[in-house]
């Protein structure tokens, strides 16, 4: 999933169930997860207006890159490799 959002850019649920396969209760764990990490961000992305009213707004996530290369330098200097 991670690798899904880092190649895509921003992609709602229903996508990131589409592209991975996997459960939906699944992929919503798994954003939790990356959520909680720090990882991912999520946007409310507001709906098109429509002649009847606007769409509902979608939850859309989008990979931190800066800060999960932080988090990967942080694990090689506690290693002492870097």
């Amino acid at each position: 999933m991670f690798k899904q959002l880092a190649v895509k850019g921003q992609l709602p649920v229903a996508a990131l169930v589409r592209d991975t396969g996997l459960a939906a209760p699944m992929v919503k764990q798994a954003l939790l997860i990356l959520l909680q990490q720090n990882a991912i961000t999520a946007y409310l992305q507001p709906g098109e207006e429509t002649p009847r009213g606007p769409k509902p707004s979608t939850a859309v996530y989008e990979v931190q890159v800066d800060r999960v290369l932080q988090m990967l330098r942080w694990v090689l200097v506690w290693q002492g490799v870097g």
